[in-house]
């Protein structure tokens, strides 16, 4: 597929699905969009508030609800993530399992299927910190689970293979989200038709920006985990977090951390557009009709 010519600002969105999705369901899914894009817009806000020394911290998905809940009103906001990231797991549960954008049995469609299987199963995880934070268990960052589970499938006589096919997966896609930016394949997720002009060119930026620096994040976390398969060392896992501490070290520099922080920002931003004018969720939405 070759790259479209033109800045996409008139793009049409993708003919709506004929699935039926209830009213309720609609609502799950815009609140875990908007989950999801708060944990990766305080994400990318802390990494650049570390880079330039103004307090922040290098740290990941859980790490951020752990700074979230010493917030004022954070027992408070956690609930709501929590209750949000739950719903985003099942939203891409019913992608995964339901079928309703339509993605069909061919080999794209249930690599697209398997991908919102994997999101489920990410998303739940996360929810599930989250409610352990809040109960006061949740005193370990993600780097060193993802470490502990490594190291518990390392042990396996087929676990070296099965790490690197998860570090495979996870740099297939990264590779993915360039690909949605060299295609502009990101814009066909919005309903355009609902977005004035000065609105369409501020997501089409931050879509951009955030697909780029989340490729960036997915295969460098990818390739720790080839690593920690080729060497069977656990210790060399890791997510966001170790991306950005090792984009913080030389030969990289403080403003590889910059960034890739402002484009996570810019893809929560993106991810809170999807919250509003998702085109399956738009197509739905009684209140929207």
């Amino acid at each position: 597929m070759k790259p479209t010519t033109r800045f996409p600002l008139t793009k049409e969105p993708e003919p709506a699905t004929t699935a039926q999705v209830r009213p309720w369901v609609i609502r799950l899914a815009r609140l875990g969009y908007i989950a999801k894009g708060t944990i990766f817009l305080v994400v990318g806000l802390l990494a650049a508030k570390a880079t330039f020394a103004l307090g922040g911290k290098l740290t990941d998905q859980v790490g951020t609800l752990q700074i979230i809940d010493h917030q004022p009103l954070g027992q408070l906001l956690l609930s709501l993530l929590a209750a949000g990231l739950l719903a985003h797991a099942l939203w891409q549960g019913l992608l995964a399992l339901l079928d309703p954008e339509q993605k069909g049995t061919t080999l794209a469609g249930l690599a697209m299927r398997i991908g919102f299987a994997i999101s489920s199963v990410l998303y739940g995880g996360l929810a599930i910190s989250a409610i352990r934070i809040l109960w006061g268990a949740g005193d370990q960052n993600s780097e060193g689970v993802t470490e502990h589970l490594t190291a518990q499938v390392l042990a396996y006589p087929l676990g070296p293979w099965l790490v690197g096919l998860v570090g495979m997966g996870m740099v297939g896609l990264g590779l993915y989200q360039f690909y949605k930016v060299y295609t502009t394949r990101f814009l066909t997720e919005l309903d355009w038709t609902a977005l004035d002009r000065p609105t369409r060119w501020w997501v089409t930026g931050s879509g951009y920006l955030g697909h780029i620096a989340l490729g960036v994040v997915l295969l460098l976390s990818g390739s720790f985990l080839l690593q920690a398969a080729v060497k069977l060392n656990p210790q060399l896992a890791g997510g966001i977090q170790q991306v950005l501490q090792t984009l913080a070290r030389p030969p990289y520099s403080p403003w590889s951390v910059a960034a890739i922080a402002v484009g996570l920002v810019a893809y929560g931003c993106f991810t809170f557009t999807l919250a509003c004018y998702a085109h399956c969720l738009f197509a739905y939405d009684p209140d929207q009709a």
